[in-house]
């Protein structure tokens, strides 16, 4: 059996994150070429991560060691975030940053929308430059699909209704209280809190959608109230439909593919709605909840979110109507939004991140610079190794391990300090502490015979012999002919 570089995705929910998109589009050469596994993030700690080659993230679930590629994914933040958190005491500041700055280090790759929200998302991080790659967020990719459309939406949910009905949808980005939601009071007191109105009836509604031919998706994924199944159907009758979470896995359907279809989205000030303008369809702002925003480093948040606003029921219901009568005008300002925020305005973006990836395990980091040495450096340099390769032969591992040292103050970390470093881990009995220092060095120097053959030989002492086999054939298509 050949072996495959393990990769690791670690995904916050199966309907609408970026680490479920990169699985759903990965292309056929990525699936051949690496050995896939997808765990939620409740599931890390039932397996060793220290065996993945690279680890996928969602939004600091988990930061692996550097012997590991590690990839994470950037937004906007449109509340406060980190360094750009105005709540932050001043007294214990500099530690939160200090090993803010230590974890975003150990960051390959972070996958962006754009330039502008590279820099928005490092202004609350602090990692550099380098690491910032422009794919578009793969989650993005779902929004282009044609698996749900405007025909066959509301028979994916066995709902039987003419075809001329207009879908609606809310979407939300915060928790509901989980209260006791019995009855008619119990659906008032529900609708009352996932849209904060002060005065609400749910009867009010069932007639302005049966009156308006109007179908209202709520999005209750990110909630888990229980609803009665009395409840439940007194919604379906009145044209609404609680989407919970289980809705879309059983039908494996992801909550892009459902905002493809739908007609009119309601939404809260999130970055969700960034990438919902990409589909060039109106949305309407729900102004009642705006708490999360305050602190934040987006202003003024009506710029980033364009469109029409309600804080009343009856202004929702009058907006809804005059969106659908008078037909969108917040095109162009929403267009704005979406040169700003987005470099890449079509699907591809699962395909582009997994190239940027593919590309980082076969090359590495190319943003690392060797020494330049003179002659004379050079030779003192071979006159060291030799020595320290003389006193780990002969078993003078602590003074070899000063030598060492006392090399990599000299001559930095280079391909030989990697090399000698795991020899001298291996005769100590640490062979998996110098399997990852070998595995670390490869990420820097991808095509040094030494390190490629060290990785064979130690992983073949490991009993790990598909590993072994899979880097002596990398030693060997590097090999030079100088090597013995």
């Amino acid at each position: 059996m050949l072996y495959r570089p393990k990769v690791l995705l670690i995904a916050d929910d199966l309907i609408e994150c970026n680490s479920t998109a990169l699985l759903a589009k990965a292309p056929k050469y990525i699936t051949e070429k690496f050995e896939i596994v997808f765990k939620l993030k409740n599931e890390v700690d039932d397996i060793n991560v220290e065996n993945f080659d690279i680890v996928i993230n969602s939004n600091d679930v988990f930061l692996p060691t550097k012997y590991q590629i590690n990839v994470e994914f950037s937004k906007i933040p449109f509340g406060p975030s980190k360094r750009m958190d105005r709540n932050i005491s001043p007294s214990i500041e500099y530690t939160k940053f200090e090993d803010l700055y230590v974890s975003w280090r150990h960051v390959d790759i972070i996958l962006s929308n754009s330039a502008v929200n590279s820099v928005l998302f490092n202004a609350c991080n602090g990692a550099t430059a380098e690491q910032y790659q422009i794919t578009g967020i793969p989650s993005n990719d779902f929004l282009f699909d044609e698996v749900v459309n405007k025909n066959n939406i509301l028979e994916t949910f066995g709902v039987v209704k003419d075809r001329d009905f207009k879908v609606i949808m809310y979407s939300y980005d915060y928790t509901t209280q989980n209260l006791n939601y019995k009855g008619m009071k119990g659906l008032n007191e529900l609708f009352q809190a996932i849209f904060n109105f002060e005065k609400f009836e749910i009867n009010e509604l069932f007639n302005f959608l049966k009156k308006n031919k109007l179908f209202f998706f709520i999005d209750m994924t990110k909630n888990n109230i229980y609803i009665s199944e009395y409840n439940k159907n007194m919604l379906l009758e009145n044209n609404i439909f609680l989407l919970k979470e289980n809705d879309l896995v059983k039908r494996h359907l992801y909550l892009s593919q459902i905002l493809n279809a739908i007609d009119l989205l309601i939404s809260d000030v999130n970055p969700s709605c960034l990438n919902y303008f990409l589909l060039n369809k109106p949305v309407l702002f729900n102004d009642n909840r705006l708490s999360h925003l305050e602190g934040g480093p987006i202003h003024p948040y009506q710029f980033w979110s364009p469109g029409s606003r309600f804080k009343l029921y009856t202004e929702m219901e009058s907006m809804i109507l005059a969106i659908f009568e008078k037909n969108d005008s917040f095109a162009a300002e929403r267009k704005k939004i979406v040169d700003i925020v987005h470099h890449h305005q079509t699907a591809g973006s699962s395909e582009r991140a997994w190239h940027i990836i593919d590309h980082f395990w076969e090359c590495g980091n190319t943003s690392i610079e060797k020494l330049e040495l003179s002659a004379e450096q050079n030779d003192i340099k071979i006159a060291i190794t030799d020595r320290i390769g003389f006193l780990i032969e002969n078993n003078s591992l602590e003074d070899a391990q000063n030598a060492i040292e006392a090399y990599k103050e000299h001559f930095e970390i280079d391909e030989e300090y990697i090399t000698m470093q795991s020899f001298l881990y291996f005769k100590l009995g640490e062979s998996k502490k110098a399997l990852q220092i070998l595995k670390e060095g490869r990420l820097k120097f991808p095509n040094n015979y030494d390190i490629l053959f060290n990785l064979g030989y130690i992983s073949q002492e490991l009993g790990q012999k598909e590993m072994s086999k899979y880097y002596f054939d990398m030693a060997r298509q590097n090999q030079t002919g100088t090597e013995i």
